[in-house]
């Protein structure tokens, strides 16, 4: 994230696993406050570290993507369904959200 305000930690299954799936921590550095997010494959800020999108796993075998927004914690889910998710990236200069499915 690129922000003085949060930062975002990750942290992944055991080596060996075969679940490429973590846990996404987002930390508000002034109170200390966080939010987990589970079941993350894949994790991308947008250019004003505002918006979190997350390609997520069910325990189900099921995929998604949500953003959050980071300062309120509000999570939408804009995509869900059992398709491969791959190359989840925000546009350069706007917050455009492209992945493919």
């Amino acid at each position: 994230i690129h922000n003085d305000e949060y930062v975002v930690a990750r942290r992944s299954r055991p080596a060996g696993s075969q679940e490429p799936r973590s846990e996404i921590t987002v930390i508000h550095l002034q109170t200390g406050e966080f939010v987990n997010y589970a079941n993350v494959n894949a994790v991308a800020a947008n250019k004003r570290g505002t918006l979190l999108a997350l390609a997520i796993r069910s325990d189900h075998g099921e995929r998604g993507v949500q953003v959050v927004e980071v300062q309120s914690g509000r999570v939408r889910t804009v995509f869900w369904g059992k398709d491969e998710l791959a190359g989840l990236t925000w546009a350069p200069e706007k917050d455009t959200l492209a992945w493919l499915a």
